[in-house]
């Protein structure tokens, strides 16, 4: 006496449900099989919405959003290719036992990450992926900047600017080499 279509949408009704096939099995029985989906990141920063390892955008209730997730930021239907750039920027940073915790496409097509040892990066739309690992070539050289905090803006083609977390933005140096403060 059960519809297999009504049990199917409210199977589908579930928060890890991807897809439910559900059908009637004679003389009296169903069969149901359920696809869970697998998250990869948090979307947008979280509040329940996580994206698939298909690029899927679906929601959870915020107490069963796993941990340890990446955050990806980026516009409207960009979730599948927020998570190739994520899988291809934690390869090039994998020699460096690196990891990018959270990852922004902004609207000028460049990148902002943060790494899972609190530096943050600034990436330009212009090959991103030879700039970072360019970085990964010479960042073992600077050690004393890989400090939580720091910010490497790595759009320069010659060079990065770093910045470093308490430099202070009241002792900025004037034209005639004195700071602000002390004038």
């Amino acid at each position: 006496w059960l519809d297999p279509q009504a049990v199917r949408a409210s199977l589908m009704q579930l928060p890890w449900v991807a897809n439910a096939d559900v059908r009637r099995v004679w003389p009296d029985r169903l069969d149901v099989q359920l696809t869970r989906y697998q998250a990869a990141a948090r979307w947008l920063g979280g509040s329940g919405q996580l994206l698939s390892n298909h690029g899927e955008i679906f929601t959870v209730p915020d107490r069963e959003v796993p941990k340890d997730l990446p955050s990806l930021y980026g516009p409207a239907q960009s979730g599948a290719a927020l998570l190739d750039a994520l899988k291809t920027f934690d390869g090039i940073l994998s020699p460096l036992s690196l990891r990018v915790t959270a990852l922004e496409q902004v609207p000028s097509g460049g990148w902002r990450c943060i790494l899972s040892d609190g530096v943050r990066l600034v990436l330009g739309a212009q090959d991103p992926e030879g700039t970072l690992r360019r970085w990964v070539a010479v960042v073992p050289q600077l050690q004393s900047y890989l400090v939580a905090g720091a910010t490497m803006d790595l759009r320069y083609d010659n060079g990065f600017a770093v910045a470093l977390p308490g430099a202070t933005k009241s002792g900025s140096a004037q034209g005639d080499g004195t700071s602000q403060g002390e004038k």
